[in-house]
């Protein structure tokens, strides 16, 4: 995997966290594996335990697309994206 790679993934990982300002259960589209996954790595988590790098799961494009549409809507003057340089990103994947 190149850092490239990587860092374009994760700079739109932080876009679409940007873009999810809140959880809207009615509009969640996750298919039961997920929603169990993102129970169980939620449910570990409260619990203390540490990240190993299986959380969170898949967001369909369609669900992606009408979160961004509806933070935009509702924050016209909102951030629109946060840039982290790489020696940021490989800090943060570096710790344990």
């Amino acid at each position: 995997m190149t850092t490239k790679f990587l860092t374009q993934s994760l700079l739109i990982l932080v876009l679409l966290v940007v873009a999810c300002s809140e959880y809207a259960e009615s509009e969640q589209k996750l298919n039961i594996q997920q929603l169990s996954q993102t129970q169980n790595n939620s449910a570990r988590l409260a619990n203390g335990d540490v990240f190993d790098g299986t959380e969170g799961a898949p967001i369909e494009l369609k669900l992606a697309a009408e979160w961004t549409h509806r933070w935009q809507a509702e924050n016209p003057e909102g951030t629109k994206a946060y840039f982290y340089g790489r020696e940021t990103l490989q800090a943060i994947l570096a710790q344990e």
